[in-house]
């Protein structure tokens, strides 16, 4: 199977900050750089008063006329914030995070359609979990090999209504 769990872009760009800004390896990075952090340096608490300018900031840094800018290599030695999920399907390089050439800040499509979204057989939304987790079980019960405990678990635990399963 080819499965792949993804996240809303918005909510995973503001997870994707605030791991810059809070987590230990975050702090590590940002440290030695400008990055926009008007909390304490070294603050592992969110604070709503600086995070929403700081996170402005962050994503201000790199735009230019109000586009992703190509030239926007520094990333504060974190994360580049442009099509990340997208980048991470089609990158050659080891580090999703990173943006060696400005060319990589453009997921390739062709390269996306012709090695994954044609073959999944699953996507998942982070933020739908457990209904994401409900449609995988249930497409395993369908697969050719019978997960008698993927069919128990989407009995027990999802909303799907009898008649509206799909017949094996």
């Amino acid at each position: 199977y080819y499965l792949v769990s993804l996240k809303s872009p918005r909510r995973h760009l503001w997870s994707l900050f605030t791991q810059c800004k809070y987590s230990p390896w975050g702090r590590e990075q940002t440290d030695p750089t400008d990055f926009p952090n008007d909390n304490q340096k070294h603050s592992t608490r969110p604070n709503p008063e600086t995070d929403e300018a700081d996170f402005e900031a962050w994503l201000d840094h790199f735009l230019f006329d109000g586009k992703p800018s190509m030239e926007r290599t520094n990333m504060y030695r974190c994360y580049h914030p442009s099509n990340y999920q997208s980048r991470s399907f089609t990158t050659h390089h080891y580090k999703a995070r990173q943006v060696i050439h400005e060319t990589e800040l453009l997921p390739i499509w062709e390269d996306v359609r012709a090695r994954y979204w044609n073959n999944f057989e699953w996507v998942g939304l982070a933020e739908f979990f457990h209904e994401s987790k409900c449609l995988l079980f249930y497409r395993l019960s369908l697969g050719p090999t019978l997960y008698p405990w993927a069919d128990e678990y989407v009995a027990q635990h999802c909303t799907c209504s009898q008649s509206s399963r799909h017949t094996k």
